[in-house]
């Protein structure tokens, strides 16, 4: 399918633990050389500090995965994913939730 996506979802578990749902967007969905990985993020209510502890932990696993990458992250909370209807507007592969 998509390599990025298919790495992703075999490290789901040990890198995406603390987040309810998790995709990948933008160039990585079309091309084999992106500029960028995009991903969104989505938490449960959750104090900010906790869950940028929780970003950061995962960003050292997907540093480590994807060293010839930036990575760009969209945090968001299950209440403003409501809102935006984020992924509904986005196209995107579900790697978690």
């Amino acid at each position: 399918m998509n390599p990025i996506y298919d790495s992703l979802v075999s490290i789901r578990n040990e890198a995406f633990g603390f987040f309810d749902q998790v995709a990948l967007f933008g160039s990585a969905l079309y091309t084999s050389s992106p500029n960028d990985i995009d991903i969104v993020l989505v938490y449960s209510t959750a104090r900010l500090a906790r869950v940028n502890i929780e970003k950061a932990k995962m960003e050292r696993v997907l540093a480590y995965q994807f060293p010839d990458y930036t990575l760009d992250f969209t945090t968001l909370s299950k209440s403003e994913l409501q809102q935006t209807d984020f992924l509904t507007k986005v196209p995107h592969l579900k790697v978690k939730g």
